[in-house]
């Protein structure tokens, strides 16, 4: 394990030797517009926040949840290559960008859905942004498959012991980052061949952006120590997941609701047979019955 490290350390000083003489490419971030498949009958808007690698098939599957019900809908994914270089100058661009459009679209309520941590880093800093945004205001907030841990706190899906869902390191450490990124490609079946080119390019920035941003929490930790807001919250996830510990989640819970804030859960004890952003394919009905408790207490 040890070697592991001393592998990465090395892989990571040589690809930020490199990093200047490559630009990173804003362009590949998009904001969509739900189809309204009804009469737009609410003054709430919805914001969906896609998982990494997430196409826009499964962000429109959500979307339609909402335009159902009568509000209108935007939806985009963070690129990836910001979230595992912890490239936080262009999540934030990205924040604003979505910022921009609400505003442009004379929006001034919304709801966020976020799907698995990529989408809860970019809830993260958009509401950090929007709380003071004037005209703009957060009605509530969904994590399906979210929040989860950075690093060593992943041990906990591994290990049974009763309290590990308290253990939080003092610090965080960048050097799990390649490893989660190789986990969510897995998980959306992209090729090795595809795989560690671009975790080799995420080393070429990650070492510098670490170095600026160590001190901004990751968004497991921000949920669970950090975000003190009024507005109501619904977490969705399930026992077998294989990439968030459901633990973690209960903790988060947990939490959340001794803040005094109202917070509503479900954890399914089975969703597929991975368990991670699939809640709403194996439990459409509860789903959507969980969205509808939400939509009530805002």
């Amino acid at each position: 394990r040890l070697g592991m490290f001393r592998t990465f350390s090395v892989l990571l000083h040589r690809s930020t030797a490199a990093a200047g003489h490559f630009s990173r490419n804003k362009s590949s971030f998009e904001i969509f517009h739900g189809s309204s498949t009804c009469k737009e009958s609410s003054s709430v808007s919805v914001v969906l926040f896609g998982f990494a690698g997430s196409p826009i098939h499964q962000l429109e599957k959500m979307s339609n949840i909402y335009t159902e019900l009568g509000h209108r809908t935007f939806y985009c994914t963070l690129p990836m290559k910001f979230t595992f270089s912890y490239d936080i100058e262009n999540i934030r661009n990205c924040a604003d960008q979505v910022i921009s459009v609400l505003k442009k679209e004379k929006i001034s309520k919304v709801i966020c859905h976020s799907l698995s941590n990529n989408g809860g880093i970019l809830y993260q800093h958009f509401s950090q942004m929007a709380v003071n945004e004037p005209g703009l205001e957060i009605k509530g907030a969904v994590f399906d498959s979210s929040p989860g841990p950075l690093g060593i706190q992943n041990i906990q899906k591994y290990l049974k012991i009763d309290g590990i869902e308290k253990f939080r390191p003092s610090r965080q450490t960048p050097v799990f980052l390649p490893l989660h990124h190789f986990g969510v490609n897995m998980a959306n079946r992209v090729p090795l061949a595809q795989t560690f080119p671009e975790i080799i390019y995420q080393l070429k920035f990650l070492k510098n952006n670490w170095k600026h941003n160590k001190h901004v929490p990751w968004i497991g930790a921000y949920m669970t120590e950090h975000e003190r807001e009024a507005w109501p919250l619904l977490f969705i996830y399930s026992k077998n997941d294989v990439l968030l510990s459901w633990r973690y989640v209960d903790e988060v819970v947990k939490m959340q609701g001794l803040t005094g804030r109202k917070v509503l859960s479900k954890r399914f004890d089975k969703s597929g047979k991975a368990g991670h952003v699939a809640h709403l394919k194996y439990h459409p009905t509860e789903y959507r019955e969980m969205v509808q408790q939400l939509l009530e207490v805002i």
